[in-house]
């Protein structure tokens, strides 16, 4: 009896250890990253404060909403769309360079990964987006290229009139 309470007090505090370490982790997570939580069918369910912020909404004004209102209507409506939740409840993730749309409609650049989530049964229950905002690196990349092209229309102009 005494054993089975020991073996029963290690368990427990194993487990403690463990729920701990998986707390110490979403929190880094949720304190470097906007991470979204939706069901199966892409309602809104929980957003943390990095993905507020970035777009610009407070957890009322998106709970309960399709996660398309963050997309543009042309392609929320499309069957590529379509597909991405398709994928998504079939169980397969999806990672890339996304445009969505913020509060006010203000274009932002998400590097994200769409993580299916499963039950004890196997079933997929939820969607949690992990993304980091890339909107400031890909505006300076659209002005360097900018001024590439700048640069080259110039060179161009210059070797025509025979100057380079």
């Amino acid at each position: 009896m005494f054993n089975q309470k020991n073996n029963i007090k290690l368990i427990a505090e194993q487990l403690e250890k463990k729920c701990n370490s998986l707390e110490d982790i979403l929190r880094s997570i949720s304190n470097t990253m906007a991470v979204i939580e939706s069901n199966e069918d892409g309602i809104i369910l929980d957003a943390n404060r990095n993905f507020l912020d970035t777009m610009k909404y407070s957890l009322n004004e998106i709970k309960g909403k399709h996660h398309s209102m963050f997309c543009d209507l042309a392609y929320s409506n499309s069957k590529d769309y379509l597909q991405f939740w398709e994928d998504l409840r079939d169980g397969k993730f999806q990672s890339d360079k996304y445009i969505r749309y913020g509060k006010s409609n203000k274009k932002v650049y998400l590097e994200a990964s769409y993580n299916p989530v499963r039950n004890d049964d196997g079933k997929i229950y939820k969607v949690i987006k992990f993304a980091t905002d890339i909107s400031e690196q890909v505006k300076r990349d659209q002005e360097k290229l900018r001024l590439i092209s700048e640069l080259a229309e110039e060179n161009d102009k210059l070797t025509q009139e025979g100057i380079v």
